[in-house]
């Protein structure tokens, strides 16, 4: 079953980017399906966490970078709300890690702040990366 679905008005016209956001959606819907299992084995659950947040603080990484060289105004800003939002996700881990049940709370925390930070907080840097990189709308996979 797909937890999240994605849809076009989530592209940013960035063709890497896009692709990231969508393995993070994929990795959003391989947690929800494991957790969701009649008897989810807690090594799987724990090697998709990992992932799933390895895979988002590298994006991250990579945004950050973007925005870096493109001499993005609000950068400050922006990297905040991912280091925030990092300290959270490494709560979770320790919460999981300490043998809290967490998919639920991390799978509702994901879903809302995903789409919310492709539409409002990274749609703020977007044109001005794209014109820094002279990108033209480069499709997604």
């Amino acid at each position: 079953m797909t937890y999240l679905q994605w849809q076009d008005r989530l592209d940013t016209g960035i063709g890497v980017i896009d692709e990231q956001h969508k393995r993070i959606v994929a990795y959003i819907n391989t947690l929800y399906d494991v957790s969701h299992q009649i008897s989810p084995r807690t090594e799987e659950l724990k090697q998709i966490i990992n992932e799933l947040m390895d895979y988002t603080l590298s994006h991250f990484a990579f945004e950050e970078s973007l925005m870096e060289q493109a001499k993005f105004a609000e950068f400050d800003k922006h990297k905040e709300k991912h280091d925030k939002f990092s300290d959270l996700i490494h709560s979770f881990q320790r919460k999981f890690k300490n043998g809290e049940e967490i998919t639920e709370d991390l799978l509702t925390l994901l879903n809302n702040w995903l789409f919310g930070h492709i539409l409002h907080e990274d749609a703020q840097y977007i044109e001005i990366v794209k014109e820094h990189f002279n990108i033209k709308n480069t499709p997604s996979k």
